[in-house]
Parts: structure tokens; sequence; C-alpha cells
């Protein structure tokens, strides 16, 4: 009976564990396309001189939100490791692809905005 109350537990607790990782993994998902969404609009040099005078402050601000982004880059990978730690049955190569493209992803953006700016 108590192995039974332990293996439950024990289940309960990996499936809430694998929640927190797809959640960081989405959030993180979610930052980097709103993200690329801007940095394709700020990246257009046409128009107006208002209209690039407020491309280039987005551009700014994006700049400006990158810290954020290696929060929710670093916070997924943290979590993801915990995972892996904890439950051996974890596919790595593909929670260790998904932490090198967040990664890739957020310096290739990084790196459009400062040619951009």
């Amino acid at each position: 009976m108590f192995l039974t109350s332990w293996i439950q537990v024990s289940g309960a607790l990996q499936q809430a564990l694998e929640q927190h990782v797809e959640q960081a993994q989405e959030d993180t998902q979610r930052w980097l396309s709103t993200i690329r969404e801007k940095v394709a609009w700020s990246s257009d040099t046409s128009g107006d001189k208002y209209s690039i005078e407020t491309k280039m402050s987005t551009v700014r601000e994006l700049l400006n939100s990158v810290t954020q982004g290696e929060e929710k880059v670093e916070v997924a990978a943290v979590k993801a490791e915990l995972l892996q730690s904890v439950t051996p049955g974890q596919p790595k190569e593909r929670l260790e692809e998904q932490k090198r493209q967040g990664k890739t992803e957020l310096r290739n953006i990084v790196e459009t905005l400062t040619q951009t700016q």
C-alpha cells in the first residue's frame, strides 16, 4: 500500500514538472514569436520620417527587452534540466534541442535588431 501511494505521488509530481517545463517552453516561444513579428515590421525601412522614427523606437524597446527573453530562455532551460535529472526516461536529445533552439533564436533576433539599429 505504501509503495502504491509513493508511485502515485511520484507520478503526479513528474506530471506537474512536465507541465511546468511545457509552460515555460510555450511562454518562451510566444515571446520569441511576438518579438520576431515586431523585428520584421521594424526592419522595413520604407515610409516617411515619422514611420521610420516609430520603427527605430520599437527597435530600441526590443533591444531593451532582450534581458527578459534571456530570462525566459534560461528558465525554460533550467526546468528542462531539472526534468531530465529526475526522469531518466525523458528523451534528453529532444530537451537539449529545445534549449539550443531557444538560445539560437534569441541570438538571431539580437543580431537582426543590432543590424537594424
